[in-house]
């Protein structure tokens, strides 16, 4: 997030959002995807995207700790995902070896490939036209 609260997920179904800045309990989320991946804040910190061992882009309300859109994004485990500098478009890679880049408030696709290499672990974007990705091939 942007430094004030945190997000955590592990090999259940149950995520916990959590304030930096206070003690308190933190808030508890059940996501069915299990075996979560990636978590990631969107640019204004509200709203959460999870995904996981189902290969579905989660998207929660953090204010109202639920769930509030779904898609489908990856076959398998969705290993990492990064959002862009507009906060509009969630790029996400997989053990499925694809990479899809996806407007996640209307749903469009913008990007949708294969790649060679092994599983795809982790991915973060250079620029508008650019992204770096790891894979299980190193």
């Amino acid at each position: 997030s942007n430094g004030t609260q945190y997000a955590t997920g592990g090999f259940s179904n149950d995520i916990y959002i959590g304030s930096l800045e206070a003690q308190e309990t933190p808030t508890q989320i059940n996501c069915s995807c299990g075996d979560q991946r990636a978590l990631l804040f969107s640019r204004d910190d509200k709203t959460l995207f999870v995904g996981g061992r189902d290969g579905m882009v989660h998207v929660l309300d953090v204010s109202q700790a639920k769930i509030i859109t779904e898609f489908q994004a990856h076959r398998g485990r969705l290993r990492a995902l990064a959002i862009d500098e507009s906060g509009n478009t969630l790029t996400s890679v997989g053990e499925d070896r694809f990479v899809q880049r996806k407007n996640w408030q209307t749903g469009e696709t913008q990007l949708s490939l294969k790649l060679t290499a092994g599983k795809l672990l982790a991915v973060e974007p250079i620029d508008d036209q650019r992204l770096a990705i790891a894979s299980a091939d190193n």
